[in-house]
């Protein structure tokens, strides 16, 4: 998995898979920065269902061992045709945008319940998770 971060850092987080029970699972060190509300000082946990006709992937991050972040995808498998890309934008308009627009909120509550922020201190060289 690759990760890019605002300040255009970017790190790939290769691990080994492991199946249990129909899905991969991982955990490894956050290995660079991301949000001034999350510090570095943390474990991701993936989980992920291989595609088929879906797919699944579940990410959970945890500080000191409680989980302070999670993010989940599904998605259903569909012919790449003209028709469907045209149904999509027209199901989810300006999807990005709404994405965007969410995070920034978000963030600008978050600040404001006095959440404790995390400086940026750049790392010059990330290797791959072991």
């Amino acid at each position: 998995m690759r990760c890019t971060t605002p300040t255009r850092e970017r790190h790939a987080y290769v691990l080994p898979a492991v199946e249990d029970s129909g899905q991969v699972r991982h955990g490894c060190a956050k290995e660079f920065y991301v949000s001034p509300f999350l510090s570095r000082d943390c474990r991701y946990q993936f989980r992920i269902r291989p595609p088929d006709r879906h797919v699944a992937i579940a990410i959970q991050e945890e500080e000191a061992g409680m989980a302070v972040l999670n993010a989940c995808f599904a998605g259903k498998r569909r012919a790449l045709e003209d028709k469907t890309l045209a149904k999509m934008l027209l199901r989810y308009p300006l999807m990005t945008l709404k994405v965007v627009a969410a995070s920034i909120s978000k963030a600008v509550r978050t600040n404001a319940e006095g959440w404790g922020r995390h400086r940026h201190r750049p790392k010059a060289v990330y290797s791959a998770a072991q």
